[in-house]
């Protein structure tokens, strides 16, 4: 089994169908593959749905309680058979027309831990544009793959990732329950734990934005609640670095950047002072605010300005 695709579904009967569609019309070139959907206690038609697509396509699915984004995603890889795990969100999609072989080669050979991917995003008006916050060197092998962290804001997104099967169980790595950023905290943790990152030129996934998402939300709670959560995230992987001291340089960088992601979002949602002052002196505590200074024009900017306004 070459790969393992994981798709956690949550009340996601009115897509789950085009999702799983879209990785079975990929071209594997025969090689074998497995599609894990995780039904995490939907309350819609979801259920059906995924009874229909199994007269269709061989599907393994699991049903549980809800147990939340996390927890649906561990489990799914506990399940899992191939020397890769691909992650992929149920109202997303996998591009079908891209040339695998690069990436099929490389998975094949299961001698890199992570594999980077490109992914595109389609918004609200089915514009699609590159969605990345770099452009990496195609085929360039960082090893440690630590190293590919230092001096970067490093990408979240576990989607625009493969991670091989053997390094994720060998460390136990796995997906923090009851956390909203979960990506945010497993990403980094892996990339300080892998032997070896490479990223290949392949567009692979299409990430589509819809209403009422955990990007997207104009829920009130909701939005303070990804807050906290992103305040833990930060506490969390300020520990793990304390814990493995040699990858600390390397993941100063993402939890600058985690930082100001929070304070821009305290800014642009305009959540009350006693709210803000709450999350502020939480990142006080960590020494996390004011803003670290880092080389960087616009992060220096943005560091006065929240001394004077925040």
């Amino acid at each position: 089994m070459l790969l393992s695709f994981v798709i956690p579904a949550y009340n996601a009967a009115p897509y789950i169908k085009s999702c799983i569609k879209s990785i079975f019309a990929l071209d594997m070139r025969g090689y074998a593959f497995e599609v894990i959907v995780v039904d995490d206690g939907s309350t819609d038609d979801t259920a059906f749905v995924l009874q229909q697509c199994m007269k269709e396509y061989p599907l393994n699915v699991i049903s549980q309680e809800n147990g939340g984004l996390s927890v649906a995603r561990n489990v799914g890889m506990s399940h899992a058979a191939g020397k890769y795990i691909a992650f992929v969100d149920a109202d997303d999609e996998l591009i079908g027309t891209s040339d695998l072989s690069v990436l099929l080669s490389l998975m094949e050979r299961g001698t890199v831990d992570i594999i980077g991917v490109n992914v595109i995003q389609r918004d609200f008006l089915q514009i699609e544009k590159p969605y990345r916050r770099y452009v990496p060197s195609y085929g360039r092998v960082y090893s440690p793959a630590y190293t590919f962290m230092t001096g970067r804001n490093i990408f979240p997104c576990v989607p625009a990732y493969m991670f091989r099967r053997d390094f994720l169980d060998k460390e136990r790595l796995g997906f923090c329950p009851q956390l909203i950023h979960e990506d945010e905290e497993f990403t980094p943790k892996a990339f300080a734990l892998a032997q070896s990152f490479v990223a290949v030129d392949v567009k692979w996934y299409l990430r589509i934005l819809r209403e009422g998402s955990i990007t997207t939300t104009i829920d009130r709670e909701k939005q303070k609640q990804g807050i906290r959560d992103m305040v833990q995230v930060v506490r969390k992987l300020t520990e793990f670095s304390m814990d493995a001291s040699h990858i600390g340089n390397s993941i100063s960088c993402k939890l600058d950047y985690l930082v100001v992601d929070i304070l821009l979002l305290l800014h642009r949602q305009g959540h009350d002072s006693d709210f803000k002052r709450d999350i502020l002196n939480e990142l006080r505590k960590m020494n996390r605010f004011p803003l670290r200074w880092r080389c960087e024009l616009k992060y220096m900017m943005f560091s006065v300005w929240t001394r004077i306004f925040l």
